[in-house]
Protein backbone atom coordinates (compact mmCIF):
# COMPACT_ATOMS: atom_id res chain seq x y z
CA UNK A 1 0.00 0.00 0.00
CA UNK A 2 0.77 3.59 -0.42
CA UNK A 3 0.15 5.74 2.72
CA UNK A 4 0.22 9.25 3.14
CA UNK A 5 0.64 10.38 6.69
CA UNK A 6 -0.62 13.74 7.04
CA UNK A 7 1.41 15.54 10.57
CA UNK A 8 -0.52 18.47 12.34
CA UNK A 9 3.22 19.93 13.65
CA UNK A 10 6.33 19.54 13.41
CA UNK A 11 8.27 18.94 16.75
CA UNK A 12 10.30 16.26 18.13
CA UNK A 13 9.32 16.55 21.58
CA UNK A 14 5.09 16.43 20.34
CA UNK A 15 3.92 13.38 21.67
CA UNK A 16 1.56 12.91 18.57
CA UNK A 17 4.79 13.40 16.42
CA UNK A 18 6.75 10.84 18.29
CA UNK A 19 3.85 8.43 17.84
CA UNK A 20 3.58 9.26 13.97
CA UNK A 21 7.14 8.45 13.91
CA UNK A 22 7.07 5.28 15.32
CA UNK A 23 4.22 3.87 12.87
CA UNK A 24 5.82 5.56 9.71
CA UNK A 25 9.21 3.63 10.46
CA UNK A 26 6.73 0.19 11.18
CA UNK A 27 4.85 0.85 8.14
CA UNK A 28 7.82 0.98 5.77
CA UNK A 29 8.93 -2.15 7.90
CA UNK A 30 5.91 -4.11 7.04
CA UNK A 31 7.07 -3.57 3.56
CA UNK A 32 4.24 -0.40 2.47
CA UNK A 33 5.54 2.85 0.59
CA UNK A 34 4.88 5.89 3.33
CA UNK A 35 5.72 9.50 3.23
CA UNK A 36 4.98 12.05 6.26
CA UNK A 37 4.22 15.87 5.40
CA UNK A 38 4.49 18.28 8.01
CA UNK A 39 2.60 21.87 7.73
CA UNK A 40 5.52 23.90 8.59
CA UNK A 41 8.98 23.72 9.35
CA UNK A 42 10.15 22.73 12.85
CA UNK A 43 12.79 19.99 14.49
CA UNK A 44 10.62 17.13 14.07
CA UNK A 45 11.71 16.34 10.51
CA UNK A 46 15.23 15.30 11.78
CA UNK A 47 13.46 12.57 13.51
CA UNK A 48 12.30 11.87 10.32
CA UNK A 49 15.72 12.10 8.40
CA UNK A 50 16.90 9.95 11.29
CA UNK A 51 14.97 7.30 10.69
CA UNK A 52 14.96 7.35 6.74
CA UNK A 53 11.59 8.25 6.67
CA UNK A 54 10.14 10.28 3.08
CA UNK A 55 8.43 13.56 3.99
CA UNK A 56 7.49 16.57 2.14
CA UNK A 57 6.34 19.73 3.29
CA UNK A 58 3.01 21.38 2.56
CA UNK A 59 2.74 24.29 4.24
CA UNK A 60 -1.13 24.50 5.80
CA UNK A 61 -2.99 26.13 9.02
CA UNK A 62 -5.74 24.44 11.39
CA UNK A 63 -8.90 24.50 12.19
CA UNK A 64 -8.75 25.76 15.63
CA UNK A 65 -9.05 28.41 18.02
CA UNK A 66 -9.25 29.24 21.99
CA UNK A 67 -12.43 28.09 23.76
CA UNK A 68 -13.88 30.68 25.46
CA UNK A 69 -16.27 34.08 25.30
CA UNK A 70 -13.04 36.31 26.91
CA UNK A 71 -10.48 35.08 24.36
CA UNK A 72 -12.45 36.91 21.43
CA UNK A 73 -8.88 38.83 20.91
CA UNK A 74 -7.04 35.61 20.43
CA UNK A 75 -9.82 33.95 18.35
CA UNK A 76 -10.03 36.28 15.72
CA UNK A 77 -6.43 35.93 13.63
CA UNK A 78 -7.43 31.85 13.38
CA UNK A 79 -10.73 33.03 12.07
CA UNK A 80 -9.76 34.77 10.07
CA UNK A 81 -6.60 32.63 8.76
CA UNK A 82 -9.17 30.14 8.31
CA UNK A 83 -11.39 31.45 6.06
CA UNK A 84 -8.93 33.35 3.80
CA UNK A 85 -6.59 30.38 3.36
CA UNK A 86 -8.60 27.49 3.43
CA UNK A 87 -8.85 27.89 -0.66
CA UNK A 88 -5.43 27.55 -0.71
CA UNK A 89 -4.77 25.00 2.27
CA UNK A 90 -6.65 22.31 0.01
CA UNK A 91 -4.92 22.96 -3.25
CA UNK A 92 -2.00 22.74 -1.95
CA UNK A 93 -2.72 19.39 0.13
CA UNK A 94 -4.97 18.42 -3.17
CA UNK A 95 -1.56 18.51 -5.47
CA UNK A 96 0.30 16.54 -2.79
CA UNK A 97 -1.86 14.00 -2.82
CA UNK A 98 -1.95 13.40 -6.51
CA UNK A 99 1.39 13.92 -6.82
CA UNK A 100 1.76 10.38 -4.18
CA UNK A 101 -1.03 8.73 -5.40
CA UNK A 102 -1.80 7.03 -2.13
CA UNK A 103 -3.94 3.98 -1.42
CA UNK A 104 -5.27 5.62 2.54
CA UNK A 105 -4.41 8.96 3.81
CA UNK A 106 -4.06 9.32 8.00
CA UNK A 107 -4.36 12.38 9.88
CA UNK A 108 -2.44 12.86 12.71
CA UNK A 109 -4.64 14.63 15.09
CA UNK A 110 -8.30 16.41 14.82
CA UNK A 111 -6.01 19.82 14.81
CA UNK A 112 -5.80 20.25 11.44
CA UNK A 113 -8.10 19.72 8.42
CA UNK A 114 -6.29 20.39 4.74
CA UNK A 115 -5.05 16.79 3.98
CA UNK A 116 -7.99 15.07 5.47
CA UNK A 117 -10.76 17.66 3.21
CA UNK A 118 -8.52 17.05 0.10
CA UNK A 119 -8.52 13.11 -0.19
CA UNK A 120 -12.10 13.32 0.74
CA UNK A 121 -13.22 15.00 -2.34
CA UNK A 122 -10.72 12.68 -4.13
CA UNK A 123 -12.34 9.74 -3.28
CA UNK A 124 -8.96 8.89 -1.50
CA UNK A 125 -10.10 6.97 2.14
CA UNK A 126 -9.12 9.16 4.68
CA UNK A 127 -8.18 7.64 8.97
CA UNK A 128 -8.93 10.30 10.86
CA UNK A 129 -6.53 9.17 14.28
CA UNK A 130 -7.93 11.58 17.47
CA UNK A 131 -4.95 12.26 19.82
CA UNK A 132 -6.50 14.80 22.52
CA UNK A 133 -9.05 16.10 24.03
CA UNK A 134 -9.60 19.88 22.24
CA UNK A 135 -12.05 21.07 24.91
CA UNK A 136 -11.17 19.65 27.69
CA UNK A 137 -7.36 18.96 27.94
CA UNK A 138 -6.67 21.47 25.01
CA UNK A 139 -9.02 24.72 25.66
CA UNK A 140 -9.68 24.34 21.95
CA UNK A 141 -12.79 24.14 19.93
CA UNK A 142 -13.28 24.18 15.58
CA UNK A 143 -13.77 27.21 14.24
CA UNK A 144 -16.52 25.72 11.90
CA UNK A 145 -17.92 22.97 14.35
CA UNK A 146 -20.32 22.10 11.67
CA UNK A 147 -18.01 22.07 8.90
CA UNK A 148 -15.18 19.71 10.70
CA UNK A 149 -18.42 17.38 11.70
CA UNK A 150 -18.94 16.72 8.13
CA UNK A 151 -15.47 16.34 7.54
CA UNK A 152 -15.15 14.01 10.25
CA UNK A 153 -18.30 11.98 9.10
CA UNK A 154 -16.54 11.52 5.60
CA UNK A 155 -13.49 9.61 6.75
CA UNK A 156 -13.53 6.03 6.77
CA UNK A 157 -12.31 5.78 9.88
CA UNK A 158 -12.54 8.01 12.86
CA UNK A 159 -9.52 6.50 15.44
CA UNK A 160 -9.66 7.49 18.77
CA UNK A 161 -6.58 7.06 20.75
CA UNK A 162 -8.59 6.05 24.21
CA UNK A 163 -12.40 5.22 25.10
CA UNK A 164 -12.63 8.48 26.82
CA UNK A 165 -11.63 10.45 23.33
CA UNK A 166 -13.93 7.69 21.65
CA UNK A 167 -17.10 8.75 23.94
CA UNK A 168 -16.44 12.01 23.11
CA UNK A 169 -16.54 11.88 19.62
CA UNK A 170 -19.34 9.52 19.41
CA UNK A 171 -21.62 11.78 21.66
CA UNK A 172 -21.01 13.99 18.33
CA UNK A 173 -22.77 11.99 16.40
CA UNK A 174 -20.33 10.44 14.69
CA UNK A 175 -20.70 6.40 13.82
CA UNK A 176 -17.57 5.45 12.12
CA UNK A 177 -15.29 5.49 14.81
CA UNK A 178 -12.90 2.67 15.88
CA UNK A 179 -10.59 2.81 19.18
CA UNK A 180 -7.13 2.35 18.56
CA UNK A 181 -4.71 2.89 21.71
CA UNK A 182 -1.78 4.62 21.47
CA UNK A 183 1.88 2.80 20.95
CA UNK A 184 5.43 3.60 22.50
CA UNK A 185 8.77 2.37 21.54
CA UNK A 186 8.65 -0.53 24.26
CA UNK A 187 13.13 -0.88 23.43
CA UNK A 188 13.27 2.50 24.37
CA UNK A 189 12.28 2.61 27.46
CA UNK A 190 13.21 -0.83 28.83
CA UNK A 191 16.73 0.89 29.57
CA UNK A 192 15.13 3.23 31.88
CA UNK A 193 13.93 0.03 34.13
CA UNK A 194 15.42 0.23 38.27
CA UNK A 195 14.27 -0.60 41.60
CA UNK A 196 12.57 2.17 43.05
CA UNK A 197 12.88 3.15 46.62
CA UNK A 198 16.53 1.99 46.47
CA UNK A 199 18.08 5.58 47.49
CA UNK A 200 17.84 7.42 50.79
CA UNK A 201 16.31 10.15 48.69
CA UNK A 202 13.30 10.05 47.37
CA UNK A 203 12.74 11.35 43.48
CA UNK A 204 9.73 12.75 42.58
CA UNK A 205 9.14 13.33 38.22
CA UNK A 206 6.81 15.75 36.88
CA UNK A 207 6.93 15.70 32.86
CA UNK A 208 5.49 17.52 30.82
CA UNK A 209 5.04 21.46 29.71
CA UNK A 210 4.10 23.57 32.80
CA UNK A 211 1.50 24.70 32.61
CA UNK A 212 -2.02 25.01 35.17
CA UNK A 213 -3.44 22.32 33.26
CA UNK A 214 -0.52 19.72 33.78
CA UNK A 215 -1.21 20.48 37.36
CA UNK A 216 2.81 20.81 38.14
CA UNK A 217 2.45 23.98 40.49
CA UNK A 218 -0.69 22.02 42.56
CA UNK A 219 1.52 18.89 42.86
CA UNK A 220 4.56 21.35 44.52
CA UNK A 221 2.04 22.50 47.08
CA UNK A 222 0.77 19.40 48.40
CA UNK A 223 4.19 17.67 48.37
CA UNK A 224 5.35 21.22 50.78
CA UNK A 225 1.61 20.36 52.70
CA UNK A 226 2.72 16.89 53.18
CA UNK A 227 5.86 17.96 54.20
CA UNK A 228 4.58 20.48 57.06
CA UNK A 229 2.15 17.48 58.44
CA UNK A 230 4.96 15.07 58.31
CA UNK A 231 3.60 12.99 55.89
CA UNK A 232 6.87 13.42 53.94
CA UNK A 233 9.58 13.28 56.34
CA UNK A 234 12.72 11.91 54.23
CA UNK A 235 15.22 13.77 52.03
CA UNK A 236 13.27 14.28 48.54
CA UNK A 237 13.73 15.91 44.89
CA UNK A 238 10.76 17.14 42.91
CA UNK A 239 12.43 17.04 39.26
CA UNK A 240 9.91 19.39 36.78
CA UNK A 241 11.61 17.99 33.23
CA UNK A 242 9.76 20.37 30.43
CA UNK A 243 9.60 24.00 28.96
CA UNK A 244 8.57 25.96 32.21
CA UNK A 245 8.21 29.47 30.97
CA UNK A 246 8.71 32.07 33.66
CA UNK A 247 5.42 32.93 34.51
CA UNK A 248 4.77 29.61 35.86
CA UNK A 249 8.24 29.16 37.01
CA UNK A 250 7.71 31.93 39.19
CA UNK A 251 4.58 30.68 40.37
CA UNK A 252 6.26 27.43 41.65
CA UNK A 253 9.01 29.32 42.89
CA UNK A 254 6.43 31.04 45.47
CA UNK A 255 4.80 27.86 46.30
CA UNK A 256 8.03 26.16 47.02
CA UNK A 257 9.54 29.27 49.34
CA UNK A 258 5.72 29.22 51.37
CA UNK A 259 6.84 25.88 52.39
CA UNK A 260 9.86 26.21 52.68
CA UNK A 261 10.92 23.32 49.80
CA UNK A 262 12.89 25.47 47.30
CA UNK A 263 15.81 22.97 47.77
CA UNK A 264 14.01 20.22 46.65
CA UNK A 265 12.50 21.56 43.91
CA UNK A 266 14.84 21.06 40.36
CA UNK A 267 13.82 22.88 37.11
CA UNK A 268 15.10 20.11 34.84
CA UNK A 269 13.89 21.78 31.44
CA UNK A 270 12.49 20.59 28.51
CA UNK A 271 14.51 17.32 27.51
CA UNK A 272 15.12 15.36 23.73
CA UNK A 273 15.89 12.01 25.68
CA UNK A 274 13.62 11.65 28.61
CA UNK A 275 15.39 8.19 30.12
CA UNK A 276 18.07 9.73 32.27
CA UNK A 277 15.13 11.09 34.20
CA UNK A 278 12.90 8.02 34.47
CA UNK A 279 16.29 6.19 35.51
CA UNK A 280 16.51 7.83 38.78
CA UNK A 281 12.52 8.20 39.57
CA UNK A 282 11.02 6.89 42.36
CA UNK A 283 7.38 8.43 42.21
CA UNK A 284 5.82 10.01 39.06
CA UNK A 285 2.74 12.73 39.56
CA UNK A 286 0.29 13.06 36.57
CA UNK A 287 -1.79 15.74 37.96
CA UNK A 288 -3.45 16.57 34.47
CA UNK A 289 -6.98 17.83 34.08
CA UNK A 290 -7.36 16.00 31.61
CA UNK A 291 -5.24 13.30 29.46
CA UNK A 292 -6.74 11.88 26.25
CA UNK A 293 -4.27 9.00 26.38
CA UNK A 294 -1.64 9.07 28.97
CA UNK A 295 1.66 8.81 26.86
CA UNK A 296 3.90 9.67 30.61
CA UNK A 297 1.48 7.44 32.06
CA UNK A 298 2.90 4.40 30.30
CA UNK A 299 6.28 5.83 30.04
CA UNK A 300 6.56 5.71 33.77
CA UNK A 301 5.06 2.16 33.76
CA UNK A 302 7.13 0.88 31.23
CA UNK A 303 10.41 2.60 33.14
CA UNK A 304 8.88 1.34 36.57
CA UNK A 305 8.24 3.45 38.27
CA UNK A 306 5.61 4.02 41.12
CA UNK A 307 2.82 6.23 39.57
CA UNK A 308 0.00 8.67 40.90
CA UNK A 309 -2.35 10.09 38.58
CA UNK A 310 -5.40 11.99 39.12
CA UNK A 311 -8.99 9.51 38.57
CA UNK A 312 -9.91 11.30 35.29
CA UNK A 313 -9.33 10.31 31.39
CA UNK A 314 -6.82 8.43 29.96
CA UNK A 315 -4.67 8.18 32.85
CA UNK A 316 -7.86 6.54 34.66
CA UNK A 317 -7.97 3.76 31.82
CA UNK A 318 -4.62 2.80 32.31
CA UNK A 319 -3.93 2.43 36.07
CA UNK A 320 -5.48 -0.22 38.06
CA UNK A 321 -5.59 1.29 41.16
CA UNK A 322 -3.43 -0.51 44.01
CA UNK A 323 -2.54 -2.72 41.08
CA UNK A 324 -0.55 -1.35 39.17
CA UNK A 325 -0.56 1.94 40.15
CA UNK A 326 -2.54 4.70 42.37
CA UNK A 327 -5.12 6.80 41.50
CA UNK A 328 -6.41 10.26 43.93
CA UNK A 329 -9.42 12.23 43.33
CA UNK A 330 -8.77 15.14 41.33
CA UNK A 331 -8.36 18.95 42.68
CA UNK A 332 -8.12 16.83 46.30
CA UNK A 333 -5.24 17.26 48.22
CA UNK A 334 -7.28 14.86 51.19
CA UNK A 335 -6.98 11.92 48.38
CA UNK A 336 -3.80 12.56 47.38
CA UNK A 337 -2.12 12.66 50.45
CA UNK A 338 -4.11 9.70 51.82
CA UNK A 339 -2.51 7.93 49.05
CA UNK A 340 1.23 8.96 49.02
CA UNK A 341 1.20 8.44 52.99
CA UNK A 342 0.11 4.60 51.82
CA UNK A 343 2.90 4.32 49.54
CA UNK A 344 5.63 5.66 51.95
CA UNK A 345 4.52 2.95 54.69
CA UNK A 346 4.85 0.13 52.21
CA UNK A 347 7.59 1.08 50.11
CA UNK A 348 9.26 -2.77 49.47
CA UNK A 349 5.62 -4.04 48.88
CA UNK A 350 4.62 -1.65 46.61
CA UNK A 351 7.95 -1.64 44.75
CA UNK A 352 7.70 -5.66 44.65
CA UNK A 353 3.99 -5.64 43.25
CA UNK A 354 5.22 -3.39 40.62
CA UNK A 355 7.86 -5.25 39.01
CA UNK A 356 5.58 -7.13 36.61
CA UNK A 357 4.16 -4.03 35.63
CA UNK A 358 6.66 -3.07 32.46
CA UNK A 359 5.97 -6.19 30.84
CA UNK A 360 2.28 -6.18 30.78
CA UNK A 361 2.23 -2.43 29.59
CA UNK A 362 4.85 -3.47 26.91
CA UNK A 363 2.43 -6.35 25.62
CA UNK A 364 -0.61 -4.51 25.94
CA UNK A 365 0.77 -0.26 24.60
CA UNK A 366 3.83 -1.58 22.19
CA UNK A 367 4.49 0.70 18.90
CA UNK A 368 4.46 -2.31 16.72
CA UNK A 369 1.11 -3.64 17.92
CA UNK A 370 -0.21 0.16 17.03
CA UNK A 371 1.32 0.12 13.77
CA UNK A 372 -0.41 -3.63 12.79
CA UNK A 373 -3.93 -2.76 14.28
CA UNK A 374 -3.54 0.53 11.34
CA UNK A 375 -2.46 -1.71 8.76
CA UNK A 376 -5.68 -3.96 9.53
CA UNK A 377 -7.67 -0.87 9.28
CA UNK A 378 -6.06 0.37 5.96
CA UNK A 379 -6.67 -3.04 4.32
CA UNK A 380 -10.40 -2.67 5.45
CA UNK A 381 -10.87 0.30 3.81
CA UNK A 382 -9.22 -0.76 0.65
CA UNK A 383 -11.89 -3.35 0.48
CA UNK A 384 -14.79 -1.09 0.88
Amino acid sequence: MRILICSSDNNSSSGAFLCMVKLAVHLKEFGHEVRVTVPYEGDGTKLLIENKLDWQLVKSHDWVMPKGFLKIKSKIKPILRFYLKRSSDLEAATKAIKEFKPDVVHINTSWCYAFGCAAENLGIPVVWQIQELLEEGLKMCFINKEYAKKALAKAAYVVPISKTVHEKYQSLGLTNLQTIFDGLDIKYYRGSYHEIFSNDNLVFLLIGRVQKNKGQAEICDWLGRCVNERILTEDFQIRIVGFCAEKEKQIIEEIAEKHKIQDNIIFVGALNDVRPEYEIADIQVVNSTYEAFGRVTVEGLLSGLCVMASNKAGSAEIIEDGKNGFLYAQNSYEDFSRVLKNILNNKSKIANMLKAVPETMANKFSSERNAREFERLYQSCMKR
